[in-house]
């Protein structure tokens, strides 16, 4: 997983145009959970789009009883979500499996083996590609009149670089049947395409937003010229930076809640340029676009603040054109790369707040930049997380950053820190345990690592037994330590 923020924008150009099979395969659809599913495996609850498996992949079934299976993704904050119906005339043990192949944004991709098990000795399991079982995974089988169905959980913790991306997966679900014996003898999948470079996307919540709203709206049919996957707003997840002909598209799991997205109309598309760093120093990558105009180079700069979902214009410069621009890059053939684009120069001096033209004809727009009171960033975190009262514990320590004490807070399961010196004085960074707030016994500062900054150490009791996990605080994000373990 990725364990640090990588310094400016970890940006993923994704080429799509270059990959002729997403045109012609439709994606799978995640759709969100609004309360956790009872895993009971019958799917009859799930508000999920069901799509057949259509594509053979080995050996056709020799006919609609022998082997026929529908199938659907969900989501929620903890879990992936699988679910499958099967008209199947043998459930083979060890040879009847449901298999979740997932690309993920960068060239990689994950592959989940679900077996179902049976309905009265083998219990459901889902395994890496290695066959090594995944912790805290669920599948469960139920038997039908016409063969079986199942549906199963992945927590994301345990599929890699979730913890900060969300958005921009591919997909494909395939089925593997064997009739007589272990031996598998036909697969089929909801795509033929089972190679990264050609698997269908899958889109979340906001992804589907972004296909039935502004896509559909303005007939944008193409895939994006640009595609980045870069921590602009809301959370320490990444969102997706994305532009399709004139339009710029923010969207991400910890932005708008993960169901909605931004867009801004930059004007038109001609020699347009975007650029993706942190260039205000508030550790959150800021979009940086010049389009070329009538009157010359419009370069623009915006910045998701204070954990607002709708960019300020940090700066807009217009300086007259002295010569052709150079065209844009655009996605070119080839395979997927991984690209990290040039910084780009600040626009404009740091601490600029008012507005005026320079002799040159240069308008600079600069907003003024947030304060650097601990007390109005605590508000702020009360406020996004709609939290009220005193904190359950309140420790200062130097946990990050120079010398200046942060303060560390805790409400229910939350942990806080904020301060002078972090992260410029002008946010906070929260993390929520995976523990019942009720047994949460103690939050202390320990120098656990012993690189001269204090570290978070949190312990609870369920079971009779009490745990305790450690968080050091580094580039403004908290990383875990160590797992959670009896404390000695």
């Amino acid at each position: 997983m990725i364990r640090s923020r990588i310094a400016g924008a970890l940006a993923f150009a994704l080429a799509l145009a270059a990959v002729p099979a997403l045109a012609r395969t439709r994606g799978l659809r995640a759709t969100t959970m609004r309360e956790a599913p009872e895993l009971d495996g019958v799917p009859g609850e799930w508000d999920a789009e069901f799509r057949d498996l259509s594509a053979v992949v080995r050996g056709a079934p020799a006919s609609p009883q022998d082997l026929t299976a529908r199938v659907a993704l969900a989501y929620d904050a903890t879990n992936l979500y699988v679910a499958a119906e099967v008209t199947d005339d043998r459930l083979v043990v060890g040879g009847d499996w449901l298999e979740l192949i997932l690309g993920v944004p960068g060239g990689t991709v994950e592959r989940v083996r679900f077996d179902p098990g049976d309905s009265s000795h083998v219990r459901g399991v889902a395994r890496t590609a290695g066959g090594a079982v995944i912790e805290g995974a669920r599948v469960v089988l139920a038997s039908t009149a016409t063969g079986w169905s199942v549906e199963a959980s992945v927590p994301w913790a345990r599929i890699p670089k979730s913890d900060r991306v969300r958005v921009g997966y591919r997909a494909a679900l395939a089925l593997h049947d064997a009739d007589a014996s272990n031996a598998v003898e036909s697969v089929m999948a909801t795509s033929e395409a089972l190679a990264y470079d050609a698997l269908p996307p899958l889109s979340m919540e906001a992804e589907l937003s972004l296909g039935a709203g502004l896509l559909r709206e303005r007939g944008l049919t193409m895939p994006p010229r640009l595609n980045i996957l870069a921590d602009v707003a809301g959370d320490s997840r990444f969102e997706r930076v994305l532009v399709y002909d004139r339009y710029l598209v923010v969207l991400g799991p910890g932005f708008r809640s993960g169901i909605e997205y931004f867009y801004r109309d930059l004007g038109g598309s001609e020699h347009l340029r975007i650029e993706v760093s942190d260039s205000t120093g508030d550790r959150k990558d800021d979009i940086a676009y010049r389009r070329l105009t009538p009157e010359g180079e419009l370069a623009v700069l915006l910045s998701f603040q204070d954990g607002g979902d709708v960019p300020t214009v940090v700066s807009s410069t217009l300086v007259p054109s002295a010569g052709p621009v150079a065209a844009a890059p655009h996605a070119g053939s080839g395979a997927e790369r991984t690209h990290v684009p040039p910084t780009l120069a600040p626009l404009v001096p740091r601490g600029v707040i008012d507005v005026h033209q320079t002799a040159s004809g240069t308008v600079v727009f600069a907003a003024k930049p947030a304060g650097t009171d601990s007390d109005a960033v605590y508000t702020l975190y009360k406020q996004r997380r709609a939290v009220d009262g005193p904190p359950r514990f309140d420790v200062s320590a130097d946990f990050s950053e120079d010398a200046r004490p942060e303060r560390l807070v805790v409400h229910g399961a939350d942990l806080v820190v904020f301060g002078p010196g972090f992260r410029g004085g002008r946010s906070f960074a929260a993390l929520t345990l995976e523990v019942d707030a009720a047994e949460l016994e103690s939050v202390t500062a320990r120098d656990v690592d012993g690189d001269g900054k204090m570290d978070v150490v949190a312990s609870w009791r369920t079971s009779g037994r009490t745990w305790s996990v450690t968080y050091r605080i580094r580039g403004g994000q908290f990383e875990r330590v160590d797992s959670s373990t009896p404390p000695p």
